[in-house]
């Protein structure tokens, strides 16, 4: 539940901050800005996926990367289709991808609360104009999000049943080794060897 929280309330922060920007007399300084958040994307982006390759980079530190790297992509992309023409945008088709990225990074309930603040941010454009195909391409994204949601629960359960092999496989391997050192003399060579067998059984399946 706190992660739920945390990851809708950068989403909602993201979309917030460009609300507001636009709204700004800062807004002609917005390809700048821009660049600034692309290169700094890049770097965190780099610098997670070397940290990712590390055992002592701890988890809450991988999720704090995690939620900086989704805030700059997603307050960038905000940024350039707004910028590019809004609803009518050529890039507004991004925001689709963005949906499912988001419920595969992030927790899976992030996707509605993603779709729902695109209606909010776009609901202007929306009534104005030609109704019915602006009305096309903001359900095109409502119709799509479901579709993230049960993408990121499935991605989900599979990390999950890869965390519990990876613990269980670790146990296996350690009190096996444990026992071998505390009883190992007391056991034929046959059983030693039997036990070395599921040590490296257990650590091919951590692997």
């Amino acid at each position: 539940m706190k992660r739920a929280f945390l990851d809708s309330l950068v989403i909602l922060v993201s979309f917030i901050l460009v609300f507001l920007w636009k709204k700004s007399e800062f807004a002609v300084y917005t390809v700048p800005l821009l660049g600034i958040l692309v290169s700094i994307y890049l770097l965190f982006s780099l610098r997670r996926k070397l940290g990712s390759k590390k055992r002592s980079f701890s988890q809450d530190r991988r999720d704090k990367n995690q939620l900086l790297s989704v805030f700059l992509l997603n307050t960038s992309a905000l940024l350039i289709i707004l910028s590019t023409g809004g609803l009518h945008s050529a890039l507004f088709f991004l925001l689709y991808f963005i949906n499912f990225y988001l419920a595969l990074m992030l927790v899976p309930e992030t996707a509605f609360v993603f779709t729902i603040a695109v209606i909010i941010l776009f609901f202007p454009e929306v009534v104005e104009g030609n109704l019915f195909a602006n009305g096309i391409k903001i359900f095109s994204l409502v119709f799509l999000c479901p579709l993230a949601y049960f993408f990121g629960k499935g991605l989900q359960v599979s990390e999950r049943k890869e965390i519990v092999i990876e613990q269980s496989a670790s146990k296996i391997e350690k009190d096996v080794s444990e026992l071998v050192k505390s009883q190992g003399k007391d056991f034929k060579e046959e059983n030693i060897d039997k036990l070395h067998d599921i040590v490296e059984q257990a650590k091919k399946l951590e692997q």
